[in-house]
């Protein structure tokens, strides 16, 4: 009885208590990190040639195993993707603990060894970034909005 007492009779004290408490509490809240993405990362390159004007039989037999065969010694487990006319992209799968940045350059050095045909340009090297803002998407938000608040606010049919 004597907490419910002694409220009564200093409510300016409750009131700033519970005051200090809200205070708090938003400053808290304020300062807490949410992420509606987290950070991942893959432990992965994509190897991509294009070979200008070529049926894909040719692709695969003169950019694609070339390629595999030259990037696989630095790392068992390439895979062919998508054979398109004229591009070939080949993807190596690294273990999670693998530092990329070593990674990307022993592969390119071994690249540097692997005999092309004279019209293939040269193999671009790319490392899967899923948090890599898109710019194409950007626009769709539209003018002063963030995902965020679009991702927040209710949808209308």
């Amino acid at each position: 009885m004597r907490l419910v007492e002694g409220s009564i009779q200093r409510p300016i004290t409750v009131f700033m208590v519970t005051l200090g408490t809200l205070l708090f509490g938003a400053v808290a809240a304020s300062r807490l990190a949410v992420d509606l993405l987290p950070d991942i990362s893959y432990p992965s390159l994509t190897i991509r040639t294009d070979l200008p004007d070529a049926a894909p039989a040719d692709v695969e037999q003169f950019v694609t195993r070339p390629v595999e065969e030259g990037s696989a010694s630095s790392r068992p487990g390439a895979d062919a993707l998508g054979l398109t006319p004229g591009q070939s992209e080949v993807t190596l799968e690294f273990g999670s603990s693998t530092r990329m940045d070593l990674a990307s350059l022993s592969v390119r050095e071994k690249l540097d060894l692997v005999v092309l045909p004279r019209e293939a340009k040269r193999p671009a090297i790319t490392a899967v970034r899923p948090l890599a803002r898109s710019n194409s998407a950007t626009p769709a938000l539209g003018r002063g909005k963030t995902s965020r608040s679009c991702a927040e606010s209710p949808s209308t049919p």
